[in-house]
This record gives C-alpha cells, structure tokens and sequence, in this order.
C-alpha cells in the first residue's frame, strides 16, 4: 500500500485504525482523536506480549517481537509526522512497567503468603 490512499487522502496507518474500527464511534467518521486510543492499544498490546515472552524466553516468539518492531520502525519512518503508531523506545518503557508491575505483584504475594503462614503459626500456636 502506498504510503497515502489515493481514495480519501489518509495515510496508511490511519486507514489502518479507521478499517479495524469501521471508521465508526458515535458518530461516522470516527473522532480523530481515535487515533491516539490505537496507538496505545497498539502499544501496550505489543508490550504485553513481550512481557510474557521475556519471562518465557521463547526464541521463536523473541524473533517474531523483533520483526513486529522493525515492522513498527519502518511505518514510523514512513509516516512519522502522524504519530499513530507507537515507536520502539515507548514500547520498550511499557514493557519495563509491565514487568516491574508483575515483580511488584509478585513480590506482594510472597509477602501476603508469609503473613499469612505467620498468622497460621500464631493460630496453631
């Protein structure tokens, strides 16, 4: 697909989110402030998954997270002045935060757990 759609003047990745959402919400054509809402979709869908990847290491997954965002990198370049997609360094902070956040989950029950075997032993006695 050409950088621009000849038909109605929109780049790409805006034909793109107008295509996944129907180019309808409330009203036709949808807000462009639609635009905003995929790109964090876009972004933290893509962090999220890898997140699980990383904790996973699964090398065929890894290779296909490097292609999605060098696939990302080439739209970005390609059409950058919209600033619909995410580009890699906000991908790579979202997935730093989700695996913090998962760490911090984590760790609060290992320490939920002890408390309550703490709370188990002054039971029992």
């Amino acid at each position: 697909m050409d950088v621009v759609y000849t038909a109605t003047g929109q780049a790409r990745e805006e034909i793109l989110w107008r295509t996944w959402i129907a180019d309808f919400y409330q009203t036709y054509p949808a807000p462009r402030s639609l635009g905003t809402s995929f790109r964090h979709f876009i972004r933290y869908t893509v962090a999220s998954k890898m997140a699980d990847t990383f904790l996973g290491s699964d090398r065929v997954q890894i290779e296909a997270i490097q292609a999605i965002l060098a696939t990302l990198d080439t739209l970005q370049e390609s059409c950058g002045r919209l600033n619909i997609l995410p580009t890699r360094n906000e991908i790579v902070d979202s997935v730093i935060d989700i695996l913090s956040a998962r760490k911090l989950h984590q760790n609060s029950d290992i320490e939920k757990a002890n408390e309550e075997s703490q709370l188990h032993s002054k039971i029992i006695g």
